[in-house]
């Protein structure tokens, strides 16, 4: 009887442990190569072209959010915590053609690859023990 308990137990610890499994790891800023061409976009909520800004790219930061339009392999938000939490992705890639939409002008961006910055920020109750180093199968 006490055999089946110490299973059952180990199973439940089991699933409950694999929520914290590294899905997509973090990076540093200062770990970025100054060779590879990239930028640095951040989420915005408004009715805008797009939901992405950049805040900067591999030569800086912007002075203020640049509106731009990611073409290609965009960042996935995974959840409403990490979208919410003021996460910075990095998007490698090149600039296309600079666009219009109702007189708001844009900046294409094709994407060849992503990463998220570290920290990873979330808009939860669990902060406390979910990992700020990588996205965690919690988060999908």
């Amino acid at each position: 009887m006490k055999k089946n308990r110490a299973i059952v137990l180990i199973i439940i610890l089991l699933f409950v442990a694999s929520y914290f499994a590294p899905v997509k790891f973090a990076i540093k800023q200062e770990d970025l190569r100054d060779t590879e061409s990239y930028i640095i976009v951040q989420v915005q909520h408004s009715t805008a072209v797009s939901i992405w800004v950049a805040v900067g790219d591999n030569n800086g930061k912007y002075n203020e959010p640049v509106s731009i339009n990611l073409l290609g392999d965009e960042p996935q938000l995974y959840s409403y915590e990490i979208e919410f939490g003021g996460n910075q992705f990095v998007c490698y890639g090149n600039y296309l053609d600079e666009g219009d939409f109702h007189g708001e002008v844009y900046k294409n961006f094709e994407i060849t690859g992503w990463d998220i910055l570290y920290p990873i920020k979330r808009d939860s109750l669990f902060n406390f023990i979910l990992p700020n180093s990588y996205i965690c199968r919690y988060d999908t």
